[in-house]
């Protein structure tokens, strides 16, 4: 077995407190999202960010960069390579360390378990607050991965010493929120880059911490590809090409295992007394008593004086069970678990095992997580069974309750569970041959009835189906032909069953005859659309679909799926700017403050003079690179906006 190995082009900026508390720039708790639209009317875009469907574009977005294979990475030849990848890098940073859009890792109870356990030789408490444990993790990462750590005398204004500037990591993320700047962004600073805190939506979505928990692995990965070595021999973790690397994987790393500790031990619901509480997956037996994961949560907040905003108790507030979101946590842990694994011999080994000296020698992180991550896959797979699987007809439910099914299952749902079970096969491929079976039975079962049930005899997908009575009517959309084809793809990486290649061939088929718009230059969102709507989810969906495709393909044969990659991703990321802003890696230098501030009088200056003029010296200051994606600070509102995935775009396709 093999991990994929990539490395990371340029980084995070280098200033102050990546796990340090800040003044807290959150609203108190009972501020709710000032509404679920924030349209730009510059645009006619939604520019709002909903997390799960964003994090499940960076997703496919940074498989397109780096298509796994046996063998390692491949790439597949397309043009959007370098603007895949930094795209979803964006989005991962932007919401983890600079929005402020979810609780603060300070308050996770990880931390605060070691606060409690942690003893010196004399009985004395090793780490009196939780920040203290903080510190000493952030001290820790800084020693093994060779960067200055900024707590160190000297270093406070040394601008390559971590954590940056005002950074607020977060370990559960809220559900959306509108990412406009609402003060000048500087780059260095990323409490210039905070996102308005009255405009979040403070729910806890199953889904969207799922497909999150995937995103932080995947890049976990990516930067602990390489191992390097200090001037004295001391093993650094990293990547020698690429500076900081190894700190950012051990910030992901920690936010990934606090994430899953919390899911464990905290907030799995008992349906029957209807409070919160931990679960030990070794001997959960949902038939003995189910406790699961509910779509929606709430903390109530309170506010301390210079801390962030403290969750004090949970509320449920949405009690189903979607199988979307248990499939992506599940695709999420599975993924750990492969990125933890000790009997897979390559450099995350040192990653996990034996801490030993945290300075010099040892692992920066104990095995535990391996275990910790496998027993969430276990409880999300049983979950899976228990609460959606319709064994009679062989097929999921998407949405579930304890004792009652929804009756129907939607493609795209399915497509999600087909690659989180594959997904899951294949990580936890030394798990109990019972559970494997299961899976496999699974992805079998779910994969069949896709094939017959939900896809048409024109081999287009139809949206859902009735269990029992047949599919739903109304028009044939792109994303459940994205998502049935990622399914029936994934189905058949697992089973080898040629048949599911075969449907997901004629759904791309019914895509290029049904969908294309070669005017546009891409596919309608549903058949006959005169103006095509594009969400995250449906853009992820269509290029994680193409992706697939094209890996099956070799020659002229790829070359074609790509260049419907590359239109698509320009059609709806680029030139209609569902990307919202972008900065250096992809074409938008980012001058010194000093720079844009002479830049900006210039500007004016020519402006009062000649405003065509100063309009095209505008547009140009704004997009350097001309692909239609401008840089933050210049890219709409009052401030501009993260460079994040807007919520909605439209696309004229007549």
């Amino acid at each position: 077995m093999t991990r994929r190995g990539t490395y990371y082009r340029g980084g995070l900026s280098a200033a102050l407190a990546l796990f340090t508390l800040i003044a807290p720039t959150t609203a108190p708790a009972q501020e709710v999202a000032k509404g679920k639209v924030d349209l730009d009317e510059a645009t006619g875009r939604d520019v709002r960010y909903n997390t799960q469907d964003a994090m499940y574009l960076a997703n496919e977005e940074w498989l397109l960069y780096a298509c796994e294979l046996p063998a390692g990475q491949t790439d597949i030849g397309s043009d959007f390579n370098n603007d895949s990848y930094w795209y979803s890098r964006y989005n991962l940073g932007n919401l983890l360390f600079r929005s402020g859009m979810g609780i603060h890792m300070v308050h996770n109870p990880l931390f605060k378990k070691h606060a409690v356990e942690d003893k010196k030789p004399d009985g004395t408490a090793m780490f009196p607050t939780p920040k203290d444990f903080m510190k000493f993790k952030i001290r820790q990462f800084c020693a093994r991965t060779g960067v200055p750590c900024r707590f160190d005398a000297g270093n406070m204004e040394n601008p390559k010493a971590f954590p940056p500037k005002g950074a607020f990591p977060i370990f559960l993320e809220f559900a959306s929120g509108s990412p406009r700047f609402t003060q000048p962004p500087v780059p260095g600073d990323f409490t210039t880059l905070r996102w308005d805190p009255a405009s979040m939506d403070r729910t806890i979505m199953l889904g969207a911490v799922g497909q999150t928990l995937l995103k932080q692995v995947l890049w976990a990965e990516d930067f602990f590809a390489y191992h390097r070595k200090g001037p004295n021999g001391e093993q650094w973790f990293g990547n020698d090409k690429e500076y900081g690397n190894g700190f950012r994987g051990a910030a992901l790393t920690a936010q990934c295992i606090t994430k899953m500790f919390t899911l464990k031990s905290a907030l799995v619901y008992d349906p029957k007394t209807g409070k919160f509480g931990g679960i030990d997956p070794a001997t959960y037996d949902p038939m003995q008593g189910l406790r699961y994961h509910p779509h929606a949560i709430r903390a109530n907040l309170a506010m301390k004086p210079g801390m962030p905003p403290m969750p004090t108790k949970w509320e449920v507030v949405d009690r189903s069970s979607h199988l979307a979101d248990q499939a992506s946590l599940l695709w999420g842990a599975s993924e750990f678990y492969f990125y933890s694994d000790p009997t897979v011999k390559d450099s995350f080994d040192g990653v996990f095992g034996d801490q030993g000296d945290h300075k010099t020698k040892g692992a920066m992180f104990p095995a535990v997580p391996h275990k910790l991550s496998k027993g969430l896959s276990v409880v999300a797979f049983k979950n899976m069974m228990a609460l959606h699987f319709d064994k009679a007809n062989g097929t999921f439910h998407g949405v579930a309750e304890p004792g009652k099914k929804s009756g129907t299952i939607a493609t795209a749902d399915a497509g999600v569970a087909l690659a989180a079970l594959a997904n899951a096969q294949k990580r936890l491929h030394d798990g109990p041959p019972p559970l494997l079976a299961g899976i496999k039975m699974a992805i079998a079962a779910q994969g069949s009835f896709l094939r017959d049930k939900l896809q048409g005899a024109d081999g287009g997908f139809h949206a859902s189906y009735v269990i029992g009575k047949g599919p739903s009517g109304g028009k044939k959309q792109l994303l459940s032909q994205g998502l049935g084809i990622r399914g029936l793809l994934a189905a058949y990486s697992a089973t080898g069953d040629a048949s599911f290649k075969s449907a997901a061939e004629k759904g791309y088929a019914y895509m290029n005859n049904t969908l294309w718009h070669h005017g546009a230059g891409t596919y309608r969102s549903e058949v006959g659309a005169k103006v095509s709507s594009y969400t995250p989810r449906s853009v992820g969906a269509t290029l994680g679909a193409l992706r697939e495709l094209a890996l099956l393909r070799s020659g002229d044969e790829r070359k074609s799926v790509v260049k419907r990659i590359d239109a698509f991703f320009a059609a709806t990321q680029t030139q209609r700017r569902q990307q919202l802003a972008e900065i250096d890696p992809t074409g938008e230098p980012i001058p010194a403050m000093a720079e844009m501030m002479k830049m900006k009088a210039q500007l004016k200056a020519v402006m009062a003079k000649d405003p065509a003029r100063g309009k095209a010296m505008m547009m140009k200051m704004a997009d350097v690179d001309g692909d239609g994606v401008p840089k933050p600070g210049m890219a709409g509102g009052d401030f501009g906006f993260a460079p994040v995935p807007a919520a909605l775009i439209k696309v004229d396709t007549p």
